[in-house]
């Protein structure tokens, strides 16, 4: 997944001028991360999943993830470990999920690896939050 968080991230921090990252990731807004989010949302997690409710495609739909229980989107046929994970969707379990999927919920049939950048993770989850 390319890291449109990093690239952004440079680009702020260049416009404003600042040396040390963490002072400009300090400067990030709510906004900028739910942007951000959503552009990784589009260019990487929408080839299988819709923001749309009721829209499936290879996974579910996203539209209320956070706070859900898993394998709650009637009608998609969930693995057996995704059923049986009792997992409920708050933005803490989404970032530790979107870090390795498969070492979460061994058995489950989501392909993507998981996300390494931290940042970018945790805009994603900014985002999953806002569709409701």
């Amino acid at each position: 997944m390319k890291n449109r968080l990093g690239s952004t991230f440079a680009a702020r921090c260049f416009a404003l001028g600042l040396a040390a990252g963490t002072a400009c990731f300090a400067s990030l807004t709510h906004a900028d991360m739910v942007s951000d989010g959503e552009e990784a949302f589009k260019e990487t997690c929408s080839v299988c999943h819709s923001m749309l409710p009721g829209k499936v495609k290879v996974g579910p739909p996203l539209f209320g993830v956070a706070g859900r229980p898993a394998a709650s989107v009637a009608g998609y046929p969930y693995s057996d470990a995704m059923k049986a994970s009792g997992v409920i969707w708050t933005p803490a379990v989404l970032e530790t999920y979107l870090a390795g999927p498969q070492k979460m919920i061994p058995g489950i049939n989501m392909t993507f690896p998981g996300e390494p950048d931290a940042q970018l993770r945790l805009a994603l989850v900014e985002y999953l939050k806002t569709l409701k």
